[in-house]
């Protein structure tokens, strides 16, 4: 060491010299002040410089060395092996400049510490004197550079060297841990997918698997890679999926396919992969959408029991959108519009119904628009009266949607109303292409990657997303939940699974941990909204419930007939209305048949055919016999259910208790029989009692010489005659409420002719007759006057016996009454008759005239002063008729008397 001191003392000797003669350099000067105001300006970070030396002296050395190559530098000397590794971890040194020799520590053994504890610091070997084999042992153990104290001047250039090449193998191994942390997360991305992934080479061989696919095939990685399809399934599935690998390829593009296997539908996703060595391979995804297709299958089964019972309806229904257009009909709809379904859905409903080009300005959906309440209102179409009511439908927002268009014929039976759901669409697709949410958060549960759906979901950008805690993205029950689940999951490394409610939505999240060298160091998973599938489990749930009630409430049964199997589906309440209880006995179509009435079997079995053959609905109303041998009424409606291809799959319809209704009908028509045989007693006594009157006007006609009062019993006789015949009318038809005029005018005449057949030329009657049916009280004043009138010109038109015509015409007159055509409501009309009705609000007014071509009347006839029986009788029936009487005298005699119909007085 002496040999050291002598040395440093020498070297500071030589540095005071050079001191002392150096002159001053103004140009020198100028550039350290520049090159100073550089380091200044930048702002370097300083090295930390850890000197490993004994002599203070050579430690300065090195020092002013540093400076004098423009090195910012902070440095601390150790001289001793505690001490340098206390600086190791104290100081963390960015260089190690070491002496090779020191009393009890030397630079191998620091190396060695050094790889230890510090291995990418940068370490050079400042000694005295090296052999050339010494220093070549030092490069081979991880030192970066040596050189002699004598020979400073090289040391900035070393330093520099040593820093340089640290730094780039620094940069290698972080890119290299990168590269290993990036296929880490990729292959556990891979692996812990629910869905089978996989890639393949040009040729169709397995290059990746991952656990998913194994487990499917029951096989390990190693066994399936280098394979084909061939060689994991039979012939034909592998000849499937080598046809959609081609198809990928050929497309350049995602091709999607579904397969069948072992009862479980898969979807498949291949698209063309570029491989390292440049090649193109095929990559996918399978997913099981068993589940899915099943649950899409029950809501569009749903759907359709809902549409048969909607079409079921007998009311008119029609669902209407906010500005009028029809959106969906039921059958009742299109049957009293008289348009196919095509010609009906997306027309405005005022085209349809009206038809108008604009709304009626009295239109319910216009006031409903405006009171978001319910609106209705009466309508005549087609001379039948009925009630329309407009319900708002309202959307979960509590807007207005659209409307419920219910027309119910009020003349025979109330409304019943039903209202329908859009179903909604559920769709699922993976990362990119679906709204699939994929994260990565660090082991501070901090997101360090998002999904750029993140965005939508937090309604901020992924810039405010990234670095954030829990706490700070969502609310906070549900954050103080996730990072407990997130810790939890780190701590115990394994996958799970959660359900999340957020801002009214429904969220499916698997999360599952990162490795990195065996620890816990990120948590990923990704999200699925699964809110339209819980909706739709929801609605489904609901429409089943509320079809359930609808069946309860009404008493219908649905059932379902699969030819194919022979297989019957019931549902409870078609178990309860035809009594049996649920699995006593196989459903099938033989059984079935057995439940019903031996009469109405052939029925049942013969509309079950055209159904079949036809391809349309039918309806029956038939008789079932209950276990206790009780009989019960039901309405039967079938629809018949195909494939794509024109296929029958099923049959399905609906049974209605009408028992209760056809004990009303025929306590109603027992009741309508006995009273018909009531009044037709009662109509032949009074026939009877006037036919007495009568017989006994003709025993005191011929016990009487006077012939004046002879021909007034006569014409009594024949008054009373003609009231009796009205009743002998009644009681002969097959309708008692009226009376057929025409028949009875034709009967009157003919009796009235035979009652003077004394008279040498009998006039010829004429008719001019409606077929009109009146009421008793207005056919028997009616009567009478044509009594009357026909019997004055038989006796005074023709005298001397002269030939005459009379003509008799009763018909409406026109122009009188503003009213619709009148309508047939006689259940079993006559051939060529019929029960004449106005509308309601109108009474059409009739013309009864008889004329005759004779002699006519007298001259200076007045009405008002006649003493004539016949004719004040005559005013006074017309009088009674509510009618108006008019008499003219031109080329004979016209007696004309208009009235009313039906209305009584």
């Amino acid at each position: 060491m002496k040999h050291k001191k002598k040395k440093a003392t020498k070297r500071d000797k030589m540095k005071q010299a050079k001191k002392k003669t150096k002159k001053p350099n103004a140009a020198g000067s100028e550039k350290k002040k520049k090159t100073g105001q550089k380091v200044q300006n930048k702002k370097e970070k300083k090295l930390r410089v850890l000197i490993l030396e004994d002599n203070p002296a050579d430690t300065e050395l090195m020092e002013r060395q540093l400076k004098k190559d423009d090195f910012n530098f902070a440095a601390q000397r150790v001289d001793s092996r505690s001490e340098y590794l206390k600086a190791l971890k104290a100081f963390e040194p960015d260089l190690i400049l070491a002496d090779y020799n020191l009393p009890k520590f030397n630079a191998s053994q620091a190396l060695a510490l050094r790889k230890k504890n510090a291995p990418l610091t940068p370490f050079i070997i400042v000694t005295g004197s090296i052999s050339e084999e010494t220093a070549v042992e030092c490069i081979k153990q991880g030192a970066d550079d040596y050189l002699l104290k004598d020979r400073l001047t090289r040391l900035g250039e070393a330093v520099r060297q040593s820093l340089a090449n640290r730094r780039l193998q620094s940069e290698k191994m972080a890119a290299e841990e990168s590269l290993r942390a990036s296929e880490l997360l990729y292959r556990t991305f891979f692996d812990s997918s629910i869905d089978m992934a996989f890639l393949k080479d040009n040729r169709f061989r397995y290059l990746q698997a991952n656990e998913a696919l194994c487990r499917f095939y029951g096989k390990t990685e190693n066994k399936i890679l280098g394979g084909t399809d061939f060689e994991l399934m039979d012939k034909k599935a592998a000849a499937r999926c080598r046809q959609s690998d081609k198809q990928a390829l050929a497309e350049n593009g995602i091709h999607v396919s579904e397969e069948m296997v072992g009862g479980q539908t898969f979807e498949t996703r291949k698209f063309p992969v570029k491989l390292t060595d440049g090649r193109i391979g095929v990559g996918g995804y399978i997913c099981d959408i068993s589940e899915r297709k099943r649950s899409r299958e029950q809501i569009e089964q749903a759907a359709r029991k809902w549409t048969i019972t909607f079409d079921a309806i007998r009311d008119v229904i029609a669902l209407l959108s906010v500005d009028q257009t029809i959106m969906q009909a039921n059958r009742a709809f299109a049957e009293l519009v008289k348009k196919p379904f095509k010609e009906i859905i997306g027309k405005k409903c005022y085209e349809i119904m009206h038809p108008h080009q604009r709304p009626n300005s009295h239109c319910p959906f216009k006031k409903m628009l405006k009171s978001k309440k319910r609106e209705s209102m009466e309508l005549t179409i087609a001379g039948r009266t009925f009630a329309v009511i407009v319900d708002p439908i309202m959307n979960d927002a509590g807007k207005l949607s659209g409307a419920a268009h219910i027309v119910t014929d009020i003349t025979e039976r109330k409304r019943t109303e039903e209202m329908l759901r859009e179903m909604n669409e559920i769709f699922r697709l993976f990362l990119k292409h679906s709204p699939i949410y994929v994260f990565i958060k660090d082991e501070n549960i901090r997101p360090i990657y998002l999904s750029d759906n993140y965005e939508q979901m937090l309604s901020r950008p992924a810039s405010e997303i990234l670095g954030k805690n829990m706490d700070e993205l969502f609310p906070c029950e549900l954050s103080r939940t996730m990072i407990a689940d997130d810790k939890r999951i780190l701590r115990e490394g394994k996958p799970c699974e959660f359900i999340e409610a957020m801002n009214g939505r429904t969220y499916s999240t698997l999360k599952f941990p990162i490795l990195i060298n065996g620890k816990a160091k990120y948590l990923a998973g990704y999200t699925t909204d699964i809110t339209e599938r819980r909706q739709a489990e929801e609605l489904l749930h609901e429409n089943q419930h509320r079809l359930l009630e609808a069946q309860h409430i009404g008493k219908i049964g649905s059932w379902e007939w699969f030819p194919a199997e022979n297989k019957v589906v019931w549902s409870d309440e078609m178990y309860a209305l035809f009594g049996i209880k649920p699995g006593i006995r196989e459903l099938s179509t033989e059984t079935t048949i057995l439940a019903f009435h031996p009469d109405d079997r052939p029925m049942i079995m013969e509309a079950t055919r055209r159904t079949l053959e036809e391809h349309r609905p039918q309806d029956v109303e038939c008789r079932i016999l209950l276990p206790d041998n009780t009989i019960r009424y039901v309405y039967g409606h079938a629809e018949i259910i195909m494939d794509d291809e024109g296929r029958i799959v099923k049959l399905m319809g609906i049974y209605q208790d009408i028992t209760e209704r056809k004990r009303a009908e025929d306590q109603i028509r027992a009741s309508l029989l006995e009273k018909e045989v009531l009044l037709k007693e009662i109509h032949h006594r009074v026939k009877n009692n006037l036919q007495i009157i009568s017989g006994l006007l003709t025993l005191q006609a011929s016990q009487i010489g006077d012939e004046r009062l002879q021909r007034v019993l006569r014409e009594s006789q024949g008054r009373i005659w003609t009231m009796a015949l009205i009743h002998q009318t009644l009681y002969q038809s097959g309708n008692l409420a009226d009376i057929d005029m025409a028949d009875y005018i034709r009967s009157l005449a003919g009796n009235l002719l035979s009652s003077h057949a004394q008279v040498a030329m009998p006039p010829t009657i004429i008719f001019n007759l409606l077929p009109l049916r009146l009421v008793i009280d207005k056919a028997i004043p009616l009567a009478l006057i044509i009594n009357e009138l026909v019997t004055n010109a038989m006796k005074h038109a023709f005298p001397d016996g002269r030939a005459g015509e009379i003509r008799i015409s009763l018909q409406e007159r026109r122009g009188t009454a503003r009213c619709a055509p009148l309508k047939n409501t006689d259940p079993t009309p006559k051939e060529g008759t019929a029960r004449l009705v106005p509308e309601r609000g109108c009474a059409p007014t009739y013309e009864l005239t008889v004329v005759d071509n004779g002699a006519g009347l007298a001259a200076g006839f007045d009405l008002k002063n006649q003493k004539s029986l016949g004719l004040q009788l005559v005013t006074m029936l017309a009088r009674q008729l509510d009618g108006k009487l008019t008499i003219e005298s031109k080329g004979g005699t016209s007696v004309t008397i208009t009235f009313n119909s039906n209305e009584k007085n």
